[in-house]
C-alpha cells in the first residue's frame, strides 16, 4: 500500500508566493493476487522500503504522484512521462493523461483491465497552471482528469492512504486551518512551515497505526512561486522517533 499527501496553497497575505506539496512513503508491499477472483489477499508475502519515486518532478512546474497498484500506476505514470516537456504546466497534461487511460486501456491484459476501473491505484499531479495558479489534476475512473485551480487565500489537499478507514477521516486530517503548528506564524515561520511539520504529523500518525503497510520515512517535495520564477525543495525525513512517540502516547 502507500501513503501519498498533496496540497496546493494560493497566496496569502502571510505568505504571497503559492506553492505545491506533495510527500510520499518509501514501502512498497506485495501480496498475492488470485486471478479466478481478481483480488488481493490479506496477507504481505514481501516488503521493500526503498521506493523513492513515489513522487517526482517531471517538469520545472509540476510533481507527479503515483501508488497503489504498481501494475496499472507504472503503465500509467509510464506514459505521462514519455510524454513530457520540462516546460509543461499543468493545462499541458490534461489531454495526456486521458490519452493515458486509453493507451492502457486498449494495450493491456484483463487483469490490469479489471483494475483501471477500481480504486487500488492513483495517479495525480500537483503544481502549476499556465495563469500561474497553484493546482491539482487527477486521474479518475473511466478515464476522467479532474482538475482543481486554486485561487489566493484558498487550499486544496488530497490524502491516498492505506485503508478506507484513514481516507474517510481525511477532512479530519488535513485540516490546516486548525493545524497545531500554526504557532510557527508567532516564531518566524511561514504557511510552507505549517504545511510540511502538518503533513509530517499525519505521516507520523498514520503510520503509528499501519505498521505493516507505511514506512518511517517521508519524502517531501515541494514547488514554489515567486517572481515568476519555480524554486523547487525536497527532503528525505526519518520519522522514527516521532511515530514511536505517538505509539507510547
Amino acid at each position: 500500500m502507500t501513503l501519498l499527501m498533496q496540497a496546493s496553497v494560493g497566496k496569502t497575505e502571510s505568505c504571497p508566493f503559492p506553492f505545491v506539496i506533495a510527500t510520499g512513503d518509501t514501502r512498497s508491499i506485495y501480496r498475492r493476487f488470485y486471478y479466478d477472483t481478481f483480488e488481493f489477499g490479506d496477507e504481505i508475502i514481501d516488503s521493500h522500503d526503498d521506493s523513492n519515486d513515489k513522487v517526482a518532478r517531471i517538469t520545472n512546474n509540476v510533481l507527479i504522484s503515483s501508488g497503489g497498484t504498481s501494475e496499472v500506476s507504472d503503465a500509467l505514470r509510464g506514459f505521462i512521462e514519455e510524454r513530457t516537456k520540462d516546460h509543461y504546466f499543468l493545462d499541458d497534461f490534461k489531454p495526456i493523461m486521458n490519452e493515458a487511460y486509453k493507451y492502457v486501456r486498449e494495450n493491456s491484459d484483463k487483469v490490469i483491465n479489471h483494475l483501471l476501473d477500481t480504486d487500488h491505484f492513483y495517479v495525480s499531479l500537483v503544481g502549476f497552471f499556465k495563469n500561474g495558479s497553484p493546482g491539482r489534476l487527477q486521474l479518475a475512473l473511466g478515464g476522467e482528469v479532474n482538475s482543481t485551480e486554486v485561487p489566493s487565500g484558498l487550499v486544496a489537499y488530497n490524502l491516498f492512504a492505506p485503508s478506507d478507514d484513514i481516507s474517510k477521516r481525511q477532512d479530519e486530517l488535513m485540516n490546516f486551518g486548525n493545524s497545531p503548528f500554526l504557532y510557527l506564524l508567532n516564531e518566524g515561520g511561514n504557511d510552507v512551515d505549517v504545511y510540511v511539520q502538518h503533513l509530517l504529523f499525519v505521516h507520523s500518525l498514520i503510520a503509528s497505526q499501519e505498521v505493516e503497510t507505511i514506512s518511517g520515512t517521508c519524502l517531501v517535495h515541494l514547488l514554489q512561486r515567486s517572481d515568476e520564477k519555480i524554486h523547487y525543495e525536497y527532503y528525505e525525513i526519518d520519522l522514527t522517533e516521532r511515530i514511536k512517540e505517538i505509539q507510547n502516547m
